[in-house]
């Protein structure tokens, strides 16, 4: 039989934070890729469209699409991340819930008797002599 453990929890939550934080940088490096891509693609296209030699030196403009890719990419990975963070938190959220149940659950059983079985005295009880009459109260 499986039994509850919060460790699994929380060596979830360490996992989805390790992924969260991985995410953000992994697509800003993508990002930062697809704009030097798209600086190449550019500078290829104006030169065949120019068909005459050019200098060898990249533009501002490979800085700058670079840069732009970097920032767009890094903002979507830590968009990304941010929904991981946040599932992290729920499964924390519910181990921290499971402890504190638990502590008013053993803080009760601990202060109150153990409660009778109320079964056991329902169908030991004799019957109702007034028939199950409801009798009018008594002045005293």
């Amino acid at each position: 039989m499986v039994e509850y453990d919060p460790r699994v929890l929380r060596e979830y939550a360490e996992g989805l934070y390790r992924r969260a934080r991985r995410l953000a940088w992994s697509y800003g490096f993508l990002g930062l890729l697809l704009g030097v891509l798209a600086y190449v693609l550019l500078a290829t296209g104006s030169l065949l469209l120019q068909q005459r030699p050019t200098n060898a030196e990249p533009s501002p403009a490979l800085l700058v699409l670079a840069l732009i890719g970097l920032w767009i990419g890094y903002s979507i990975g830590y968009a990304k991340g941010a929904a991981l963070r946040l599932e992290a938190q729920r499964a924390l959220c519910q181990v921290q819930i499971e402890r504190h149940l638990f502590r008013i659950d053993r803080r009760l059983a601990l202060a109150q008797p153990p409660i009778p079985d109320r079964a056991a005295e329902t169908s030991s009880a004799p019957a109702p002599v007034d028939g199950g009459q409801k009798l009018p109260p008594q002045a005293v």
